[in-house]
């Protein structure tokens, strides 16, 4: 074993030592806690106060201002609960004190089992002397009551009067004279009454043995109240109180020395954690000498080192913000080469990128002495270390390439270059090789080492970001180009369409949007939809009186209210006749029908809600009424006209019954036909009205006047 290890050790079984001893110390000083002593004292006080309390529950009981023994009885249950906790000193005593508290104990449950038997005793004889005090009074009472019936018994009657007060003087107050003074009033009680009492009758048989009976009872309280007197002297004396004094202040005298000895044992204690803290500080001082040394010569070694980590950080700092810079990918190779020619001090640097078309590779950038000479050079995969790290995807380092198989003198021969050492890594894009970089003739050392290697392939992975970030930038240029023009083209339709919107329906617009360049035919097709009409009622009387430009505004407003609500319900504005509207729906084959009915509804409420505001431009047009007529049935939807000039519109019979239905409409009503009516019956409510008429038709036509929408 050393003389090093040796020092520990001993240093190590030194500090056990101090702490053992310290934490001998600490436990035998330690008062666990002070609350345990308050609760000690405070119970000591309580066994004081209760003992006096009871005193105080005797003496009533004694001369009659309380008559239950129930708060005796619940004070001797406090006292044993106190007398249980004191019996049981705290821990931190001292074995002597506690020896010496044991022995007080003692002698206080000798004293206080002895007050118990008094008190068992007093209570009751107490309760004998209460008995005949109570009933002497009622007895004497009874006696007299009597006697007052007799002319014989009233001077009897005096007597037992004076003998009562007297009774009851003597339970107030023990007087040896006043006892004498009532046996004798006892005795002539006795002897009055067998003196005037010698009508014998009932009356005087009963006041014989009442007599009788209270010279008894005042002969048993003269007899009890001399020993009830003299237990409740006698409990008064015991010295209940000078034993729990005495157990108090030998407690305190402990509890003190426990807390000098507390004091004594902080201060070793203290001394042990100050000399711990000072062994402590010499070890870690000792410690920090040598390891201040230590650390010295290994920071001076780690200078130079961090010099070069912080050159290779810098240089790969200068590559990355080259790299993500969008900039010419020649200038940023140019950069990586010359910073890893700098960093890992090699004479010269290149870039060797794969032709996938020729499979082989071609120098792309160098950095060196003969870098001139070597543009042009291609060299075939696996041909030389290029080729075989180009064909492998592994890092390469050959410390003497003219004893390597693997190297290709030629490039040397061609160059007159002389090759000592060569590094050649990898540049791999997505798990694809597409080239290789490489560095020539180690300086300082005879090749390349681990920390080389890994910088360069640092290196290596940035060069390869570099080009396809150059390869992502070209891609997205290209795809911004395109991008551009496809938007300027959609920019253009979608101007094109709002402008044919405001003069065409919505279905040719969108017809002529998808077809595009492609020439839209004429014709149509046949299909089931719910047609609607309506007109604005005497507006032609109404446009008369009006100048043309508030016509124009109030036509404007209206006509822009009603197409709103007839698009949002999904239907089509097939054209605008004068003040009238004609509109198809044709969506939804089962829905066409409530979604007409549904608009014309919500065209109504709108002239009601909009004739206000219309009465601002003309106050005719706040009185605006309007009709509205619906059909539903087959019709032709298609493109009428000329190659030149079409409309997008419908045509049929079921148009013209349409167009009837309005005319015959009332003002504010909604009218549809039976064939509107079986598609949306279960979900308005509505009246039948009379048939009307159309023209070319044998049979009327029922019509239905629209009420309003079932929820």
């Amino acid at each position: 074993m050393s003389s090093r290890s040796e020092y520990y050790i001993a240093c190590v079984v030194i500090c056990v030592s101090v702490v053992l001893m310290a934490l001998f110390f600490w436990k035998s000083g330690a008062i666990d806690d002070t609350r345990e002593h308050q609760r000690y004292i405070e119970s000591i006080r309580h066994l004081q106060a209760s003992d006096a309390i009871l005193d105080q529950h005797l003496l009533r009981l004694r001369n009659g201002s309380a008559t239950s023994v129930d708060n005796v009885n619940q004070e001797l249950a406090a006292i044993n609960r106190l007398n249980a906790i004191i019996a049981r000193p705290p821990e931190y005593i001292a074995p002597k004190g506690h020896a010496i508290l044991m022995d007080i104990l003692a002698n206080y449950r000798e004293v206080m089992e002895r007050k118990k038997l008094l008190i068992e005793r007093f209570m009751a004889e107490n309760a004998n002397l209460k008995t005949s005090i109570v009933y002497y009074p009622i007895l004497s009472q009874e006696l007299i009551d009597s006697l007052n019936e007799i002319e014989q018994g009233k001077p009897i009657t005096e007597k037992i009067q004076v003998l009562l007060r007297d009774i009851l003087l003597f339970n107030l107050d023990t007087n040896p004279a006043l006892g004498l003074s009532i046996r004798n009033q006892i005795g002539r009680l006795d002897a009055a009454g067998q003196t005037y009492l010698t009508d014998i009758n009932e009356t005087s048989l009963h006041s014989i043995s009442g007599i009788e009976d209270l010279s008894l009872q005042g002969q048993t309280i003269l007899r009890v109240k001399p020993g009830v007197d003299s237990l409740i002297g006698e409990l008064m004396s015991i010295p209940i109180t000078v034993e729990l004094e005495s157990f108090a202040n030998e407690y305190h005298r402990w509890y003190s020395y426990a807390l000098d000895r507390a004091k004594f044992y902080r201060l070793c204690l203290y001394f042990m954690v100050v000399l711990i803290v000072l062994t402590i500080s010499w070890l870690i001082i000792r410690s920090l000498n040598i390891r201040i040394r230590q650390a010295t010569k290994s920071i001076e070694e780690q200078r130079d080192q961090l010099v070069v980590q912080l050159d290779e950080r810098k240089a790969l700092s200068e590559v990355a913000m080259a790299v993500s810079s969008v900039g010419n990918v020649d200038t940023v190779l140019d950069t990586i080469l010359q910073k890893s020619r700098e960093v890992v001090h090699a004479e010269a640097s290149s870039i060797l990128l794969l032709d996938k078309e020729h499979n082989d590779l071609y120098f792309h950038a160098v950095k060196g002495t003969v870098s001139e000479s070597l543009k042009g050079i291609r060299i075939a995969l696996g041909q030389g270390l290029a080729g075989h790290v180009a064909q492998t995807g592994k890092t390469e380092v050959v410390a003497d390439p003219y004893n390597d198989p693997r190297f290709n003198k030629q490039v040397d021969i061609e160059t007159g270059f002389v090759t000592r050492s060569i590094l050649t890594t990898p540049l791999i894009n997505k798990d694809e090789i597409i080239g290789v970089l490489q560095l020539v003739n180690r300086q300082e050392l005879d090749s390349f080492d681990e920390n080389d290697i890994l910088l360069i392939e640092s290196f290596a992975v940035q060069a390869g970001i570099a080009i396809e970030n150059s390869r992502l930038y070209s891609d997205i240029k290209n795809y911004a180009d395109e991008l551009k023009v496809s938007l300027d083209n959609e920019r253009t339709l979608r101007v094109q369409k709002q402008k044919m919107g405001a003069y065409i329906p919505k279905e040719v617009v969108d017809q002529i949007s998808r077809s595009h360049e492609e020439k839209i035919a004429l014709g149509g097709k046949v299909v089931r939809a719910t047609i609607l009409f309506s007109d604005i009622v005497g507006f032609t009387r109404l446009s008369e009186r009006l100048e043309p430009e508030k016509v124009v505004d109030f036509l404007n407003l209206y006509m822009t209210a009603m197409s709103d609500i007839i698009e949002q319900e999904g239907g089509i504005v097939d054209k605008f006749i004068g003040d009238g509207i004609m509109a198809v729906f044709t969506d939804n084959e089962a829905e066409h029908a409530m979604s007409a009915v549904r608009a014309g509804v919500r065209m109504q409420e709108a002239v009601d809600n909009e004739r206000e505001k219309w009465g601002s431009i003309a106050a005719d047009l706040a009185k605006v009424e309007i009709r509205i007529g619906m059909n539903s049935g087959r019709v032709i939807s298609g493109n009428v006209g000329s190659e030149q000039r079409m409309d997008y519109t419908v045509i049929g019979d079921n148009v013209n019954v349409a167009a009837r239905i309005e005319q015959a409409c009332n003002p504010g009503e909604v009218l549809i036909s039976l064939s509107t009516y079986e598609d949306v019956k279960l979900r308005v409510k509505s009246t039948e009205m009379e048939p009307i008429q159309v023209k070319n038709r044998d049979q009327a036509v029922l019509t239905y006047s629209i009420h309003s929408l079932l929820a």
